[in-house]
């Protein structure tokens, strides 16, 4: 029998944390390499993540507080119990408008989202030079 395990993101000693880019931490549940994975972040005040993309197909949620979402060159918030999917190659930066604010992130390669992601580029901005191997 597999027994659930309790994350207390509140306790950052049982969360085994890595703290990453300043005052987020980030826990994740289940080994990263699979068909899709899963993480929690948990923000302090004000932390931000650098503006980046990925490759994958991701799609967040946030548990509890409130972050402000900069994607591509639109800002925007996200509270509690709301969701966004980010489609790959997106320019995005997360950042915390409170202390404690919780998001649960889940990403997936999809080879159909990528292509189509990479159509959407002129030749000058092709970003798919930082992800030649992405897989089905």
């Amino acid at each position: 029998m597999i027994y659930p395990q309790i994350i207390d993101l509140k306790n950052e000693a049982r969360a085994v944390p890595i703290s990453i880019d300043g005052g987020i931490v980030r826990h994740d549940p289940f080994p990263q390499g699979g068909n899709v994975s899963v993480r929690l972040l948990k923000f302090s005040s004000g932390a931000t993540t650098c503006r980046h993309n990925h490759g994958e197909v991701e799609f967040w949620t946030v548990i509890s507080g409130g972050v402000r979402i900069h994607l591509d060159e639109k800002a925007f918030l996200l509270l509690g119990g709301e969701s966004i999917r980010i489609d790959p190659l997106r320019r995005h930066r997360i950042e915390a408008l409170d202390s404690g604010a919780v998001m649960q992130t889940v990403w997936w390669h999809s080879r159909a989202a990528f292509e189509e992601a990479i159509s959407r580029y002129p030749s000058g901005e092709d970003r798919r030079s930082a992800y030649p191997a992405v897989s089905t």
